[in-house]
């Protein structure tokens, strides 16, 4: 059964968040058609970003953070998941991403999950994250 409330927004990662959405039930959705409307609808998000090379966020994502930010956050659920992390684990755009959710209402679930670790960690942090989704 999907849930429509739950989106798996994700930017060159695709196959991923299908699998991941599959596994939640969710709705895969891509950066590039995210809309303030799907927004508004769904009450969680499990936001799949590949960061640049030299560990920037890419254009699309930041015209979704600006949409996330003008929007009503409050009792929202966010998880992240970043691909391309190593190295930045404490990425600081990653971390203003996540206090500028929080500032806007919105609930952080779980820890971010850095991707280049081992599938088998990947399946802990859906297993982790998905009771609060």
């Amino acid at each position: 059964m999907r849930h429509e409330s739950i989106f798996v927004v994700y930017d060159s990662c695709q196959a991923t968040a299908e699998e991941i959405a599959d596994k939640l039930g969710a709705e895969p959705v891509s950066v590039q058609v995210l809309n303030p409307r799907m927004m508004e609808s769904a009450r969680n998000f499990v936001l799949c970003i590949t960061l640049e090379g030299d560990g920037q966020i890419p254009i699309p994502w930041l015209y979704v953070w600006q949409m996330f930010l003008k929007n009503n956050n409050q009792g929202k659920g966010f998880a992240m998941l970043v691909f391309n992390g190593e190295n930045t684990k404490d990425n600081w755009i990653v971390e203003n991403i996540c206090k500028d959710l929080r500032k806007s209402g919105a609930h952080m679930i779980g820890e971010v999950f850095y991707a280049d670790s081992d599938p088998w960690s990947r399946d802990c942090w859906i297993a982790a994250i998905s009771p609060n989704l």
